[in-house]
């Protein structure tokens, strides 16, 4: 009977939070890896290292699903919020499992669920909410195997094993949970392994997780426009499961020269997030928690501290990275998600050790008093509910697709766009592909084009396009030695762009910004000035993404992280501009620029530029002088106030100050104060 009405519960909590989360589901694609994962679901194709195959398996279920008025984005968010309501029910049966409390297990499982990060992650697809659903089911069977008799221990561990293989080869960071498991295992050892045998017999289904890679082999073979494994041989799909050319956090590993120093700012980093996600009563339970399975169950302390450990400190010391971008913050929180799973556990303890505490030192009856403090503890969970819920809620969030219409319109007439960074990369790829907008024109990923695989997939499938010699080479090429010739080899069959200004380029060429792309041009043939201009309002003008609509919704860090792309567009037009004596045009694009972002400080150089140019010192001076306000450290703005009061004002004491402080000025990899973050 209890069983039964435990299991009354898990769908109770599933379903609550699952309908919760669909009311806040992104309609539109997100931004960092979310595009591509949102194209290998539709299309069944394979993602990016390490292919993530089961994951596309269940989300090519949710995007074919006959949802009238949706979009592929919609059906695809879905699945998160699906995965994430499982996650939220599991850790309901965990913490019921270990205090035997109903109120209390529900109450830290839908803290869980509003925790604004994990509640995020139910609306956007990506790979993470797999990952936490694998590793708590590994969790639930492990401490099954832990608290019943004998003859069942064995099954219970094979089970937690085989979610464990699932969720290792589906993604390596839930390696982290290893130590913790390998020590409770350790503490069951005994009872588990009477013979050498039983070890094969236990551990052999840990490798079952690497079956879903035979849908790798399937897409690749029937050929797929979302493939990263290239063609199939073993080489390319050892490389693609290894992570070989992906790497393991090697993006922020690459980091240039971060002082040890950094080491304590992404320790603060962290202890601020978790602070900042779960509240200091979150903090202070969790606390509490921590003290009452010290006191009360070794085992359980020492795996579920483990866990907490290596999920969290113990990772964020692991990888280097500076977190003082929005795109670095948006790309490395997600990975804290594996480790809000345990410490929501700590949390549900450290409930419990008050509920207990309380309860036997009350006056009421203990019936009377459970319900009451349960009651109390419920509403936390719907306190946070209330203060997330415009965190999190994507359903009015536009700016991903935007991004993504406006640079696409801006490729006009089609040809060759060469995309780099991962947000606006996936993101255009989803709107070109999966909403066939302007499907003339082919994309090229820059950064790709090192590796034979991707070359090798892209001359299949762009088979009109003319490629250099060294371009079929089946060996890591850098791209500086094929993107000039590819560039002049189709330059005269198709327009060229690129969402940077990509060098280097053949001789003779010079790229010019024209709304939200650059288009390349040889040198004599760029449009005249009034031409132009034209074509830069017209694209500005027509933009589905509205500047003065900023601060309406909630932007998290990679919707900040796309925001700033118009930014620096609406500052480059303004560059494009003022090198061509349009002062008055470049100064309202640099306005724009500032409206988008009042602190960019490279809006404000070009305004000083501006003015500088109109002999107004004064008004120079001060836009030279806010773009170090918001950024102290940007070497330009303090060259440009030395040259100003050297050429406009004739000080040159002042502009000697400047020239020494510019000489002193080191590389801009400062570490900055945990407070400003």
């Amino acid at each position: 009977m209890l069983k039964n009405l435990n299991l009354i519960f898990f769908f109770l909590v599933f379903l609550f939070t699952f309908a919760t989360y669909s009311f806040g589901i992104s309609k539109v694609v997100f931004g960092g890896d979310s595009g591509d994962i949102i194209m290998a679901f539709w299309f069944g194709g394979v993602a990016h290292p390490q292919g993530y195959p089961l994951n596309t398996m269940i989300g090519y279920i949710f995007t074919h699903l006959p949802i009238p008025n949706s979009s592929i984005a919609f059906r695809a968010d879905l699945t998160s919020a699906f995965l994430q309501a499982i996650t939220v029910a599991i850790v309901y049966l965990i913490i019921i499992k270990l205090t035997k409390n109903k109120l209390i297990s529900l109450a830290s499982s839908l803290i869980l669920a509003f925790n604004p990060l994990f509640w995020l992650y139910a609306h956007v697809a990506e790979v993470f909410q797999l990952t936490l659903l694998l590793v708590a089911l590994h969790c639930y069977f492990l401490l099954l195997a832990y608290r019943s008799s004998d003859n069942k221990k064995r099954l219970y561990v094979k089970i937690s094993v085989f979610f464990l293989g699932l969720a290792f080869f589906h993604q390596y960071t839930s390696a982290l949970v290893f130590p913790a498991a390998l020590y409770l295992l350790i503490k069951m050892k005994s009872r588990i392994f009477t013979k050498s045998a039983d070890y094969l017999n236990v551990f052999w289904g840990f490798f079952i997780g690497l079956l879903p890679y035979l849908f790798i082999v399937y897409s690749s073979a029937r050929g797929n426009i979302i493939n990263w494994l290239g063609p199939f041989n073993f080489l390319n799909l050892f490389r693609l499961i290894s992570r070989s050319d992906y790497g393991l956090f090697r993006d922020f590993q690459s980091t240039q020269e971060l002082s040890p120093f950094t080491k304590i700012i992404q320790l603060q980093w962290y202890l601020k997030v978790l602070k900042s996600d779960f509240g200091v009563l979150g903090v202070v339970l969790a606390f509490f928690g921590f003290i009452y399975l010290f006191k009360k169950s070794r085992d359980l302390f020492w795996y579920f501290l483990l866990t907490f450990f290596f999920t969290g400190p113990f990772f964020i010391l692991y990888i280097a990275f500076s977190p003082f971008s929005n795109f670095i913050q948006g790309v490395i929180e997600r990975f804290l998600l594996l480790n809000y799973l345990f410490f929501t556990v700590f949390i549900g303890f450290g409930i419990f050790a008050l509920f207990t505490f309380l309860r036997n030192s009350s006056f009421f009856k203990k019936e009377v008093y459970a319900l009451l403090l349960g009651g109390i503890f419920l509403l936390v969970p719907f306190s946070m509910y209330f203060s997330n819920y415009n965190k999190t809620d994507l359903s009015n969030f536009t700016i991903g697709g935007d991004v993504t219409q406006d640079i696409l319109n801006s490729a006009s007439p089609a040809g060759i766009i060469f995309l780099q960074g991962d947000t606006l990369t996936f993101n255009v790829q989803y709107s070109h592909y999966a909403e066939n907008l302007n499907p003339d024109s082919t994309l090229v990923m820059t950064g790709r084009l090192r590796r034979p695989a991707y070359r090798m997939e892209f001359a299949k499938n762009n088979k009109d396009l003319f490629f250099p010699e060294n371009f079929f080479e089946n060996k890591v090429i850098e791209i500086n030695y094929i993107i000039p010739n590819l560039i002049k080899l189709n330059f005269d069959k198709y327009p060229i762009y690129s969402v940077i200004e990509l060098v280097p380029l053949p001789d003779g060429y010079i790229w010019v910004q024209q709304g939200m792309i650059n288009r390349l041009y040889k040198k004599g043939e760029e449009p005249e000035n009034p031409e132009l201009l034209a074509r830069i309002n017209s694209e500005v003008k027509n933009l589905k993404y509205d500047p003065s609509a900023r601060g309406q919704v909630y932007q998290q860090f990679f919707g900040e992280h796309t925001e700033g792309f118009y930014t620096a567009s609406f500052a480059s037009i303004g560059a494009t501009l003022l090198e061509r004596g349009m002062l008055d045009e470049a100064q309202k694009y640099y306005d724009l620029s500032l409206k988008t972002d009042p602190s960019s400080a490279v809006a404000y150089i070009g305004l000083g530029e501006v003015f500088k140019r109109r002999n107004n010192c004064h008004a120079a001076e001060e836009m030279f002088t806010k773009s170090l306000e918001v950024d102290k450290s940007i070497k330009i703005g303090i060259e440009r106030l030395a040259y100003l009061y050297k050429d406009c004002f004739k000080d040159q004491g002042k502009a000697e100050f400047y020239f020494t402080q510019l000489e002193q000025l080191q590389q801009n990899n400062a570490d900055k104060p945990v407070d400003q973050l």
